[in-house]
């Protein structure tokens, strides 16, 4: 079990695509910094979560410093710095792909 954390840009890098293609069903996804726009309904790379084998979420201080309204993040489940913690508690490892 892995927590797969992706602070790509969803257009700018083959890291957010890979990181979502590598989770397992038993690995949880959290998008951070730039990744978060992919959360929002529409996204061109939105498709990609919908199809991920795991639960995704969706930082929401990221969220709002990117002025994404909180509601129109569907495709992930938004999450603060507490739960972030308990989801690395719930993982054996973590994977951080970034830019």
């Amino acid at each position: 079990m892995a927590l797969h954390i992706i602070s790509s840009s969803p257009g700018h890098t083959g890291n957010f695509a890979l990181g979502i293609t590598i989770a397992g069903q038993q690995d949880a996804i959290l998008l951070v910094g730039n990744a978060v726009y992919a959360a929002m309904i529409n996204n061109t790379n939105s498709h990609l979560l919908e199809s991920a084998p795991c639960p995704v979420y969706a930082l929401a201080d990221d969220l709002v410093a990117r002025g994404i309204d909180l509601s129109n993040t569907l495709v992930a489940t938004v999450i603060d710095y507490p739960k972030w913690v308990n989801l690395s508690a719930q993982h054996e490892q973590s994977i951080s792909w970034f830019e």
